[in-house]
């Protein structure tokens, strides 16, 4: 039996040789451990452990890479690499005493889908494996929540990074000079994140949603600090590495470490190749401000003044943002940041696009398929409403409202996801022989269909749950109406808004009536059985009433027969004595 640290609680675990789920006499919570081996792996799992539960991720991290490459059939490792990824912490339910878990690390990938977690699902037993998925449900869900949070946040242009506090709760000198450069900026109309104002209103809600969304639209972040102890601090560090590894997937941010009271030497290592800034050499400030200007120069306005890109570079934010949430098939908070997109923009193509893309549930893997069958889409449990063989000839799809205006107001980008789009379009309608949709994208006039034999997909290529779909079964929210409809718009029957009254032709204009496809379904006959036993019903309770009141007139009469006997034979008796 050997000794190992409950990853939640810190606590001691007793385990038996060979078992992989244990619970916790201290705070309760069954969880997985790792496959005792030697006592050089579960001290290898205890320091990770506790450097996780300090949140000092990084450094966990790198043990847990250790582990990983020195014991891979262990799920464990892989299970610690992913919450130290998405920095996750366990802390106290007061409401239900138990450990749930808490989300420093948001990303936009769901942990379901990490590499880390994958593999380690494959090598788990059955019971650590049930335990792993619960788990990380959860966490998903958590990481939803944040994401739809940060989606309605307003974006910034400068995140400043410091320590706010020391070991003694006082307030550090880091602060003080952090809130200078805040001032100066804020004078010059820059929107900055400066954590002791940004976030003084914000008590009693997560701060994770407003860091993670002042993170991902901040063009420029500033690492202030006074000693490597600060800039080190697990806070502190936690926000400037994040945003390193935004920059290496986005090129255009700009990290600035800035120091005082300590040599460049001391700085992290990871700080080597930035352009770091001595904040006690004199004009300093002036410089910086000057820098900033040159990586903003569109933001750089007087006090008082509005700024003249201000609303464009948040759109850009707004758009790249729900682009992220689009190709992560996020299609609901997708669609929110569109709406939002919109808010800034009324002539904003991408975001008309957006909409009608996460309306229907198309992702990047239909626009860029190149197979007519929707296969992905069926693996992914979504309902298309594209499946033709269910729509039947519903046309007013190539009418739809957020679609005519996308093309209305096209950028480059928006054309050629329009092209896509309607290059699927016209694979699907090849598919199941829909002439009227080639005819409507050629821009053709749209016969009548007229009786004919109609192609049929092979049997694999729709799922017999597809083929029963309804058109009303498209999935998203009923986006707003916003402003005038292009003279191309019209809206999908029943799903994209009312559909505008015409005039009913006549017999004579209208023609013959185009014969369907197949045979009419006969009218269920009505039937007035249960209008018959309705009527003997009440019949019967008619009846039932009338004997209770009949009862009740019987009972009322007996004594008043008995009182009349009686008042007789008084009488008698006494004419009798007289």
């Amino acid at each position: 039996m050997a000794l190992c640290k409950c990853k939640m609680c810190g606590g001691d675990l007793e385990i038996m040789p060979g078992a992989t789920v244990a619970e916790c006499i201290y705070c309760g919570s069954t969880q997985t451990i790792p496959v005792y081996e030697d006592e050089k792996k579960l001290n290898l799992f205890n320091r990770a452990n506790e450097l996780r539960r300090a949140n000092e991720f990084d450094k966990a991290a790198g043990i847990y890479e250790t582990i990983i490459a020195d014991f891979p059939g262990d799920p464990e490792g892989y299970w610690g690499n992913c919450l130290c990824r998405y920095g996750i912490e366990y802390v106290d339910d007061p409401y239900r005493n138990i450990k749930i878990p808490t989300c420093h690390r948001t990303l936009y990938q769901s942990i379901l889908e990490d590499p880390d977690f994958r593999q380690l699902i494959s090598i788990a037993d059955q019971n650590a494996a049930s335990l792993y998925q619960k788990e990380a449900r959860e966490i998903d869900r958590l990481q939803k929540e944040i994401l739809m949070s940060a989606g309605q946040r307003q974006p910034v242009d400068i995140f400043i990074c410091y320590k706010e506090s020391d070991d003694f709760g006082q307030r550090t000198q880091d602060s003080v000079a952090a809130q200078e450069i805040y001032d100066a900026l804020t004078a010059k109309g820059y929107r900055v994140f400066f954590a002791r104002i940004s976030l003084e209103n914000m008590a009693g809600e997560a701060y994770e949603p407003i860091i993670f969304s002042a993170l991902h639209s901040a063009k420029v972040m500033l690492a202030i600090g006074s000693s490597r102890e600060n800039f080190e601090s697990v806070w502190v560090r936690n926000e400037w590495s994040r945003y390193l590894e935004i920059m290496r997937a986005e090129r255009d941010r700009q990290l600035i470490p800035c120091y005082f009271n300590m040599d460049a030497s001391e700085l992290p290592q990871e700080f080597t190749l930035l352009p770091a800034q001595d904040m006690s050499q004199m004009g300093f400030l002036q410089e910086l401000v000057r820098g900033i200007g040159k990586l903003l120069p569109a933001e750089q306005k007087t006090a008082g003044e509005t700024p003249e890109k201000t609303v464009s570079e948040q759109l850009r934010t707004l758009l790249n943002r729900a682009d992220k949430n689009w190709e992560a098939e996020r299609y609901d908070n997708a669609y929110q940041i569109y709406e939002n997109a919109l808010d800034e923009d009324i002539e904003c193509g991408p975001a008309y696009m957006g909409l009608f893309l996460c309306s229907y549930g198309l992702g990047p893997k239909e626009l860029t398929m190149t197979d007519a069958r929707f296969t992905d889409a069926a693996g992914r449990g979504r309902d298309n409403v594209l499946d033709l063989n269910v729509i039947n000839d519903h046309l007013e799809i190539l009418d739809d409202e957020d679609l005519a205006r996308a093309r209305k107001y096209a950028d480059e980008k928006t054309k050629e996801r329009i092209a896509q789009f309607e290059s699927m379009l016209r694979l699907k309608a090849e598919q199941y022989g829909k002439p009227q949709f080639i005819a409507k994208l050629d821009g053709r006039p749209v016969e009548p269909q007229t009786q004919s034999p109609q192609t049929q997909p092979e049997p694999d290529a729709v799922s017999a749950g597809e083929t029963g779909r309804a058109v009303s079964q498209i999935r998203g929210p009923v986006p707003e109406t916003r402003g005038p409809v292009p003279e191309t718009g019209g809206a999908l029957a029943g799903t994209r808004g009312p559909v505008p009254k015409t005039a009913e032709p006549s017999a004579e204009t209208r023609g013959p009536v185009p014969e369907t496809n197949g045979p009419v379904p006969e009218k269920k006959r009505r039937s007035i059985l249960p209008w018959i036993v309705i009527i003997v019903i009440i019949l019967l309770f008619l009846r039932l009433v009338s004997g209770c009141r009949s009862c009740l007139r019987n009972l009322g009469e007996i004594p008043q027969e008995r009182l009349q006997a009686e008042v007789s034979e008084e009488y008698y008796l006494a004419e009798a004595n007289a």
